[in-house]
């Protein structure tokens, strides 16, 4: 719980003090005490707007993450958590095949080599003569330091 922000918790407890009193009695007294817990550190109030879905309230995406995983494992029946879960598992896979992966680096690649044509200019001084370049210019420093 500690990786969750405080206004994304006061969120998401802002949405479960509105929803309705069976959704609320599912909920785990322990979770809430712990969104209330991280909640308490901001001092930001949450306004939601009256009638609106969850998906188009203007939260977080972190909050709307923290629903989704409240509604999963407490809310949920379990016809419906296995297909959830099932979901999951099939876009992780999807995500992390070796095939997609590979695709993916490819596009990205060459969308980045595509943005970047232009032509470096290459100093062709040797190094001694570098050398010889910065001694002058010590001397000439010192000389006027000396006048």
């Amino acid at each position: 719980m500690e990786a969750v922000s405080a206004i994304s918790a006061k969120e998401a407890l802002e949405i479960i003090y509105n929803s309705d009193i069976d959704i609320y009695t599912k909920i785990p007294d322990k979770l809430i005490c712990l969104l209330r817990e991280v909640a308490s550190q901001c001092e930001e109030n949450v306004v939601l707007k009256d009638n609106t879905e969850i998906i188009n309230q203007s939260i977080s995406d972190e909050a709307k993450a923290i629903l989704a995983i409240i509604y999963k494992d407490c809310i949920a029946n379990k016809e419906e958590r296995d297909r959830l879960n099932k979901v999951y598992i099939d876009n992780q896979e999807e995500m992390y095949s070796v095939d997609n992966i590979f695709k993916n680096n490819k596009n990205e690649n060459l969308s980045d080599k595509q943005g970047e044509t232009a032509l470096i200019k290459v100093d062709d001084e040797k190094w001694y003569k570098k050398i010889i370049k910065f001694l002058k210019k010590i001397c000439t420093i010192s000389k006027k330091g000396v006048q």
